[in-house]
């Protein structure tokens, strides 16, 4: 079983916690060692002046004042001595200080920890003898006195919420002010207030607490205890949007709702939480609280219900309300009905649902539908006559080939529940397709392998494809909207005539795999000219001439170009003693060397 906690100061040491366990095994108690949880330092509390008072009132030791367990945690209370920034050094106040230790086992660890003072420079408050409590949200809520020189003792709170950083409380608030002065001294010149001081959870819905705190009362020289229930924040309660839909003649309807400072004791409790649904038709409604900021609300709708927006509110057991308007739409029941679809990659297929009322299969027009694929929204179309709505979807090569989850949704309106509907398209792979470009060159030539590179009649971008010359692989490229290109270098043993271009592609998820060959590299010899000099006077006519080889041998049939100094001078056609041109020197022609 759990084991009850002992926890003290530290005697002789103003830090630390000490503590030690009792367990129960088989009837036998048994008391565990002492250990310590390091805590930060204080100092000393010091005794608190008060209006009126001649002689400053007691505020005790630094002895633990309250301590209690819950989720684990154990929380705690002391006096202690701080300076104007909740310090030790030079301390000149007295504050309450608050510990939360981590119960793990028999083991404690400090997970936080935090001072309540007045920083005041001058005339600081005194505050001490706090007690506190933790409510079933996890806030905590501390009680204490406090008084200064020039103010008489009164009471006073502070608290905070489960979620507040480490180490913060909330500002401090005035539960009751002093109302005269206070001097009751006993035997040793002590002037005595008491360590009375109590906070605790009402038990009825563990949620309010209630502090009962000493304060000066007016008729001088006597305390009366001051009583106040303290609430935690008022909920919050968010509205859907779109609003939740129940459809009418409904079972088990459920609604998510969310919110905040949402709670429920659980059973064995006096109060609980609750929530209604407005107007008629709403049947077994149950509220289930996940946590502070989520509930689910369940509930039967009639037939007979009437159609429109229901308001929703909630009570906290503390009886602090929230409402959501407008949160849930009482309406029809509809049905979508989503059929299957194929289509290949890169083409466009059409994908349809229809959309009745479920009671009567009565098509709904002018409707909007959202198409979803895997959970994706592709976008929305609106029904026809028939309830029908047509998405025309043109199918990307970024989603594979296969079965695809189709959903389609309806949001509902005033009139129609939401609903949605499911179906699958087939996708299939695109045939690729490849058209090679004619290239020409000589030995040594660097030429381009280019090839058109298309799948269901789109270029295909981003995929590697391999190409061949004669069977032997000669590199891969990445194509692009323009095709697939290569830069390949014309070996200096390769034969003269067509040679074999291959491109070919392994294929993945959205195109097939596929190749192509053509003859379309032409290996041709470079042609070699050797021109003869020529020597005329202005006018004269001479020949131009030159040799013509092409692998090394004459070279007929060719027609060849000739020019002087870069006109032309004229062609001819080359045999196999060379090409020869006619050629009469302009009068205006320099002597010399000509081109």
């Amino acid at each position: 079983s759990d084991p009850a906690w002992f926890v003290a100061s530290s005697p002789g040491s103003t830090e630390n916690v000490r503590y030690c366990t009792l367990t129960w095994s088989g009837g036998v108690p048994t008391l565990s060692s002492v250990s310590e949880v390091p805590t930060p330092a204080y100092a000393a509390p010091l005794d608190a002046p008060a209006s009126g008072s001649a002689v400053p009132i007691d505020v005790g030791t630094d002895r633990l004042l309250q301590a209690v367990v819950r989720g684990g945690k154990l929380w705690t209370t002391r006096n202690v001595g701080v300076n104007s920034t909740g310090g030790s050094a030079a301390a000149d106040r007295t504050g309450c200080e608050w510990i939360e230790l981590s119960l793990s086992g028999d083991v404690a660890a400090l997970s936080q920890s935090g001072r309540v003072y007045d920083p005041a420079s001058t005339d600081p408050r005194f505050y001490y003898y706090p007690s506190l409590a933790v409510n079933g949200l996890g806030s905590v809520v501390m009680g204490f006195s406090g008084s200064k020189s020039s103010e008489f003792a009164g009471a006073f709170t502070c608290g905070r919420l489960a979620g507040d950083p480490a180490g913060a409380i909330g500002a401090i608030s005035v539960v009751k002010s002093g109302e005269a002065e206070y001097l009751r001294t006993d035997g040793e010149g002590h002037n005595r207030w008491g360590n009375y001081s109590a906070t605790t959870v009402d038990p009825a819905d563990d949620l309010t607490v209630w502090t009962i705190q000493e304060y000066a009362r007016s008729d001088g020289d006597l305390w009366s205890t001051w009583i106040l229930p303290l609430k935690s924040p008022a909920p919050t309660l968010n509205t859907p949007a779109p609003p939740a839909t129940a459809a009418v003649d409904a079972t088990g309807v459920s609604v998510p709702l969310t919110g905040t400072g949402l709670f429920d004791p659980g059973p064995g409790f006096p109060n609980r939480f609750q929530a209604s649904i407005s107007g008629d038709g709403i049947s077994n409604l149950v509220a289930t609280v996940n946590g502070p900021d989520s509930l689910t609300l369940t509930f039967d709708v009639s037939a007979s219900a009437t159609l429109g927006l229901r308001d929703v509110t909630i009570t906290n057991p503390d009886g602090q309300t929230a409402d959501a308007v407008s949160a849930i739409n009482v309406s029809h029941p509809t049905t979508i009905t989503v059929p299957s679809a194929e289509g290949g990659v890169n083409h466009s297929v059409d994908i349809t649902a229809t959309l009745v009322q479920s009671t009567g299969s009565v098509p709904l027009s002018g409707q909007t539908l959202r198409f979803k694929l895997d959970g994706s929204t592709l976008g929305t179309a609106t029904t026809n006559a028939s309830g029908t709505a047509t998405y025309a979807y043109t199918i990307p090569d970024t989603v594979a080939s296969g079965a695809h989850a189709i959903t389609v949704e309806f949001d509902g309106d005033a009139s129609n529940a939401a609903a949605s509907g499911a179906g699958t398209l087939t996708i299939d792979k695109a045939v690729v397709a490849f058209s090679l470009y004619a290239v020409i060159g000589a030995h040594g030539d660097t030429v381009t392998l280019k090839s058109l590179f298309a799948g269901g009649g789109k270029a295909i971008v981003g995929r590697s494809v391999e190409f061949s010359v004669d069977g032997t692989p000669v590199g891969t490229a990445i194509s692009d909207a323009s095709g697939v290109s290569l830069s390949y270098t014309i070996p200096s043993d390769m034969t003269y005539g067509l040679h074999d271009v291959t491109v070919s592609f392994a294929g993945d998820s959205a195109y097939t795999s596929g190749s192509r060959t053509s003859s379309v590299l032409n290996c041709k010899p470079k042609v070699l000219f050797s021109l003869y000099a020529v020597t005329g006077g202005q006018g004269a006519a001479v020949t131009l001439k030159t040799l013509v080889y092409g692998a090394g041998v004459p070279v007929s049939g060719l027609a060849i170009q000739f020019a002087v100094d870069g006109t032309s001078a004229g062609s001819a056609v080359s045999t196999s003693s060379g090409a020869a041109r006619a050629y009469t020197i302009p009068s205006s022609m320099t002597p010399g060397k000509h081109d």
